[in-house]
């Protein structure tokens, strides 16, 4: 028997629920570039939340011509791919 799902719990609601609560690393950035959603599975995989990530500025240009060719394509050019990349937070920690 399927439960029934309350209108309160339908859409956005629901979403938000099965992203804070699933384990696998779950980012979203909108066009411009603003990290929307990194729920603990990315911190989980990171280690870092997403208020602490920043592109050092060494990289910023290929993060930037990556992101933008990834948005006018529809799709990353190495999808299904593990790519590593160098990082920092705020504290200047390094993410690799």
């Amino acid at each position: 028997m399927l439960a029934q799902v309350s209108p309160a719990l339908s859409g956005h609601c629901l979403f938000e629920g099965i992203v804070r609560q699933i384990s696998e690393a779950i980012i979203f950035a909108d066009r411009d570039g603003v990290i929307r959603v990194w729920n603990r599975g990315a911190e989980a995989l990171f280690g870092f939340s997403a208020l602490d990530i920043i592109v050092p500025e060494r990289f910023g240009q290929a993060h930037w011509d990556g992101f933008h060719r990834a948005i006018a394509q529809g799709h990353a050019q190495h999808d299904a791919q593990i790519r590593t990349a160098r990082g920092s937070t705020r504290q200047s920690r390094s993410m690799r």
